[in-house]
C-alpha cells in the first residue's frame, strides 16, 4: 500500500509544523486563519487523526466577537487582544518622535507613512490626496494620480520609468525629499503649504509676491535644490521672513541658486588662488 504523504505547515515564523505539539509551540493565528479558510487546516488535522480538534472548530460560531479566541482555545493558546487605538497611536506618536519634535505633525500623523506596507494602506483611501513619508526609503507608484508626497525627515524616494513630465501630468508632487532620480528634481513643488490638518488634507495655495524687476514667489525661492534640504518648519518660517520683508522693501528677490550662481562667476573670473578650477561652468 501507497504510503501517504502529509504536508506540513508553514507558519509566519518561518517554521514548518508537522505534528500538534510543533503547531503549538509556533502558532500563528492568522497563519492558521488563512489555512483554516483555504482547507489545508482540516486536511493536515485529519492526516494526524485529530478529529476531535475538527469537530471542535467546525463547530464554532465564526460570527461570534469571542471566534478567535475560542478558536485559539481549542489548541491551548492564550489570545492575545488586538491593539486597541489608543495603544496604536501612542505606538505611532513614539516612532514619530525618533525622527522630529514638530507637534504640527501630530494632526496629521494618521496620513504618515513609515513604511512601504503603511504607504499602500494609505493610497488606498480614495479621499487622502497628501502623504507624509517618514523612514529611509518609499518606492512611489504612478497608478495613483493627484498626489502630494512630504518628507518629515527627508527620505529617499524612487520612481521607476518616470520624467519630471509624466509627473506633472498626473499631479504628483513632492516636498522634502531626495530624489533618486536627479531629473525629478525640476518637480520639486513650487510652494510649501503649511501642514494640512486632518479634516482638510488639501494643500493650500500660496501667496504670490510680485517685484519691479519680474514675477517672482516664495514658490521660486523653493524650488532651490539647497532649500528643499531644510526641514519643513525652517522652510516656513523664511516663507514668513520672506514675506514680512518684501512688504517693507518691495524690490527685495532672493533665490538662492541665483546667489550661488553669482558667487561662482566672480569666482571665475577672479582666478582666486586657483579656485575657479573648483567649479564647472554654469550654463544659464
Amino acid at each position: 500500500m501507497a504510503r501517504k504523504i502529509r504536508f506540513p505547515l508553514e507558519m509566519s515564523d518561518g517554521a514548518k509544523v508537522r505534528d500538534i505539539e510543533e503547531l503549538k509551540n509556533h502558532f500563528s493565528l492568522e497563519s492558521m486563519l488563512g489555512y483554516l479558510a483555504n482547507g489545508k487546516l482540516i486536511t493536515w488535522l485529519k492526516d494526524r487523526y485529530h478529529d476531535d480538534i475538527v469537530q471542535q472548530i467546525l463547530a464554532l460560531d465564526n460570527t461570534s466577537p469571542d471566534y478567535r479566541r475560542d478558536f485559539c482555545g481549542i489548541f491551548g493558546i492564550e489570545y492575545m487582544e488586538e491593539e486597541n487605538e489608543a495603544e496604536k497611536y501612542a505606538k505611532r506618536l513614539a516612532l514619530l518622535k525618533e525622527y522630529t519634535d514638530n507637534d504640527e505633525y501630530l494632526d496629521v500623523i494618521d496620513f504618515i507613512a513609515f513604511s512601504q506596507e503603511e504607504l499602500y494602506d494609505l493610497l488606498d483611501e480614495e479621499d487622502i490626496d497628501t502623504v507624509y513619508l517618514c523612514g529611509t526609503s518609499f518606492s512611489i507608484p504612478l497608478g495613483r494620480e493627484n498626489m502630494t508626497y512630504i518628507g518629515i525627515n527627508q527620505p529617499t524616494v524612487v520612481i521607476h520609468n518616470a520624467t519630471a513630465d509624466s509627473l506633472n501630468e498626473k499631479h504628483i508632487f513632492f516636498e522634502n525629499v531626495a530624489m533618486q532620480n536627479d531629473t525629478l528634481s525640476q518637480n520639486i513643488r513650487n510652494e510649501i503649504p503649511s501642514l494640512p490638518q486632518k479634516e482638510n488634507i488639501s494643500t493650500p495655495p500660496q501667496k504670490e509676491i510680485i517685484t519691479e524687476d519680474k514675477d517672482t514667489s516664495y514658490g521660486e525661492y523653493c524650488q532651490s535644490y539647497v532649500g528643499i534640504m531644510l526641514p519643513v518648519q525652517e522652510r516656513i518660517n523664511a516663507q514668513k521672513l520672506y514675506e514680512s520683508l518684501s512688504l517693507q522693501m518691495p524690490n527685495i528677490h532672493y533665490h538662492i541658486d541665483d546667489d550661488i550662481r553669482d558667487l561662482r562667476e566672480s569666482i571665475r573670473e577672479s582666478g582666486i588662488i586657483g579656485m575657479a578650477k573648483n567649479f564647472p561652468a554654469i550654463s544659464s
